[in-house]
């Protein structure tokens, strides 16, 4: 089995590890590539695209309840806007982006279904569109335009979470040193399975994660 050379199409670098042709390793903060493991993109990448499909209908019936609080301009909103218009019943913006959400997984599933001749869901929303990315994700990440997805759906989620947030707990991998950039900050996300280093951002599989918290023990015990 030959291990592949090419590297994520995100450009995606690895903290404090270097490309050979580095001239300036006391300042550079990691300039090695991520390799591409899944189709053009790495593991972290790879993993962050499935958590948004899997958690897709979650977050946005989270939207959904969050939009029934009001705009929440404040008491004395007529006299800063000079308008006496009453704020609308429900908060414009989350209302967009959970709108947004259902666009771009619709519009995703249409070009994936119409590239490949697919078959598209019977039932179209959030959660069959979700169903589906999923099943043909490895084939998404084959396309050179899965960079752009990636990042149009990464910013829609950002803003998702900072209008409504979801992920309140976090728990901390105390003494565990990152795999990959050797930091110790590796933390996870409530609803995660992997774990992610809060430096480098790289995302470890669970498998992977108890190999080498077995391999840091037999470290110490030596």
């Amino acid at each position: 089995m030959t291990e592949t050379t090419a590297t994520c199409v995100r450009g995606c670098r690895t903290r404090n590890k270097h490309a050979t042709a580095c001239e300036d390793r006391d300042k550079c903060r990691g300039c090695l590539p991520r390799p591409a493991k899944h189709g053009l993109l790495c593991y972290p990448c790879h993993a962050r695209m499935r958590q948004w499909f899997e958690q897709a209908p979650t977050i946005h019936a989270w939207l959904g309840v969050n939009l029934a609080a009001g705009e929440g301009s404040p008491p004395d909103h007529d006299k800063i806007t000079g308008s006496r218009e009453q704020p609308a019943p429900v908060k414009l913006a989350v209302l967009d982006i959970r709108d947004l959400i259902v666009v771009q997984l619709g519009e995703l599933v249409d070009e994936l279904r119409e590239a490949h001749d697919l078959t598209a869901p019977a039932r179209r929303g959030v959660e069959p569109d979700a169903r589906f990315l999923l099943t043909w994700q490895g084939t998404l990440e084959r396309h050179d335009w899965v960079r752009d997805w990636w990042d149009a759906l990464a910013e829609t989620m950002s803003q998702a979470h900072a209008l409504a947030p979801w992920r309140a707990s976090m728990t901390r991998c105390h003494g565990i040193a990152c795999p990959e950039c050797g930091e110790t900050n590796l933390v996870i996300y409530g609803g995660d399975e992997d774990v992610t280093c809060g430096s480098c951002r790289t995302m470890i599989p669970p498998a992977r994660y108890g190999v080498w918290v077995r391999m840091l023990a037999e470290e110490v015990s030596a």
